[in-house]
């Protein structure tokens, strides 16, 4: 079943001085309910732009953007949860606080907010840091905590804008992992944003590439390894092959970008 439908979106916006930076052109996309869609793509290429059209933080200037009828969708809390780059914890609550606030926002009662607090700490490992706050969790710590901050209004849709970008190699690995496991345990549809081909095909179901000049989709690539799936599947023939591919895909689209002048 479909969760979300985008038709024919574009994205304009003002550049000043009476120019316009056209961000998306004639975008369609299906996001299936349950599935973990990623989409892939150089700097400039677009992905943020449509994941803020996706959470209804940018509008677009063409086209629509729709949810399909869900009795998950039809209720009073948010159907959207967001992890961004950056964990933007408050630095003054601890990791449970913090994790209870977009519940406490949504208007879930306190003993309600806590218990599932506590539930999606234990979900992302962080059981034994319910009272740490940010300055005393790593970096990873923190998005762990950003991500059950998320999930606490139990959104059917959770959004990713690289959210393990600025992490180092070995721990974006773990977190892979982490996110992987989280994802088969809540079962959310997941839209996850990235410029790492080795992240992408570990984590997707499928993959949307994305060009610039200006973006738009290049290619959609579905990934069928079984899960769960380990850091070491990126050794395997198949999986260098699906990287490989979208490499070229990759260049090539920006051999087209460069001749058109994008």
């Amino acid at each position: 079943m479909n969760l979300m439908s985008v038709r024919g979106v574009n994205k304009t916006f003002n550049a000043g001085e009476n120019r316009e930076v056209r961000a998306l052109d004639n975008v369609n996309l299906t996001i299936e309910e349950g599935e973990f869609l990623v989409l892939l793509g150089p700097s400039g290429c677009g992905k943020t732009t449509l994941l803020r059209l996706l959470g209804g933080l940018e509008s677009p200037t063409s086209g629509s953007i729709e949810f399909e009828s869900s009795s998950s969708i039809h209720q009073d809390r948010s159907p959207i949860g967001f992890v961004f780059q950056e964990a933007t914890l408050m630095p003054w609550r601890t990791a449970l606080s913090n994790v209870e606030l977009s519940a406490e926002l949504s208007g879930i009662p306190a003993a309600e907010r806590r218990e599932r607090g506590l539930a999606l700490l234990d979900l992302v490992g962080l059981s034994n840091f319910a009272d740490k706050y940010p300055r005393e969790l790593s970096g990873g710590m923190q998005q762990r905590v950003s991500l059950a901050r998320a999930l606490a209004h139990d959104p059917p849709l959770l959004l990713m804008d690289e959210p393990f970008g600025a992490l180092d190699a070995q721990t974006r690995d773990t977190m892979n992992v982490e996110l992987q496991r989280i994802w088969l345990e809540s079962r959310k549809t997941a839209v996850f944003v990235t410029h790492s081909i080795q992240e992408a095909v570990f984590l997707a179901d499928r993959i949307v590439l994305m060009a610039t000049g200006p973006g738009r989709i290049q290619s959609i690539t579905e990934v069928n390894f079984p899960r769960p799936r380990t850091i070491e599947m990126v050794e395997e023939p198949e999986f260098r092959e699906i990287a490989r591919k979208l490499r070229l895909d990759m260049g090539a689209a920006h051999d087209r970008a460069a001749t058109l002048g994008g």
